[in-house]
């Protein structure tokens, strides 16, 4: 029985990290968004196999727009709830998601803001330490 879960929220980022390819696919060939009626689904099928923590990823999770009524379905099922973010969008969206994220993980691959910024093809460092 599994006891936590992946959710890809998207498929679509906002940085172009060298050691992940999927900033290179054509966006227009992939869903970017599935409908919170579907997700809702999707979400209480993983409840009835005994998920108890989803990790919402993508992608870019913070690119899909419906992401808080993603997590709200998760808790309102009384579901743990985690957020994998390259954290260029936190700030942003940190208000909206008060209350909705039990863990959350930002992506930093050095102390050196240049050098974390050079790795992802975009200026995240700061925000990261914002958030």
């Amino acid at each position: 029985m599994p006891i936590s879960a992946s959710y890809y929220t998207t498929t679509i980022c906002n940085a172009k990290c060298g050691f992940c390819d999927i900033w290179e696919g054509k966006p227009s060939s992939k869903p970017r968004l599935v409908p919170l009626d579907k997700a809702e689904t999707i979400i209480s099928g993983l409840k009835k196999i005994g998920v108890k923590y989803i990790d919402f990823t993508g992608g870019e999770p913070l690119l899909c727009k419906n992401l808080p009524g993603l997590l709200k379905i998760a808790k309102d099922k009384g579901m743990r709830t985690g957020l994998c973010s390259n954290g260029f969008l936190y700030p942003a969206r940190a208000d909206e998601l008060k209350g909705l994220v039990d863990s959350q993980a930002f992506s930093l691959d050095s102390a050196d803001a240049d050098r974390h910024n050079e790795s992802r093809k975009i200026k995240a460092f700061d925000r990261i330490i914002e958030s």
